[in-house]
């Protein structure tokens, strides 16, 4: 019995020893993630977007917007191009960045932005002004149909 009993105690003296250690390449806890604080898919989409509100934050911060775009049914005699236009008021006023979401000449399928990949964006914002986005077009009308997908979070 006395046999029994102290390996149940080396057992559970060494189970509570080696639960609270972690691995050497773990994760620091606590640390804060970035919070979503928007996020958007617009698919289907044949027309421009007029100027829309994301959001309008509460507190000064810092925040990432990713953008995506593609084009989904192709138009191949289109001369046109789209542009996900992004608005925000940062320290220095107001701000402007054209994400040039190449869609046109020729509508190929597929991510339309000129470099071929996602477009994030790191921005300072001021506290009660809108953050927002327009997506413009360039050139003639055309029947080709795009998508785009954003999200938008406070670092």
């Amino acid at each position: 019995m006395y046999k029994v009993l102290c390996v149940a105690v080396l057992l559970l003296a060494t189970f509570a020893f080696v639960s609270g250690s972690k691995p050497a390449d773990a994760a620091a806890s606590g640390l804060p993630t970035p919070v979503i604080l928007a996020r958007n898919k617009l698919v289907n989409q044949t027309a421009p977007i007029p100027l829309t509100t994301i959001f309008t934050p509460t507190a000064d911060g810092l925040y990432r917007i990713s953008v995506y775009g593609a084009t989904t049914t192709a138009d191949p005699n289109s001369t046109s191009s789209r542009n996900f236009q992004f608005f925000w008021t940062d320290a220095s006023g107001a701000q402007m960045f054209d994400f040039d979401l190449i869609a046109g000449y020729n509508q190929q399928l597929g991510q339309f932005d000129e470099y071929g990949y996602s477009v994030p964006l790191v921005f300072e914002a001021k506290a009660g002004t809108p953050v927002a986005y327009a997506v413009t077009e360039s050139g003639p009308p055309d029947n080709s149909v795009y998508a785009i997908y954003y999200t938008v979070e406070r670092l």
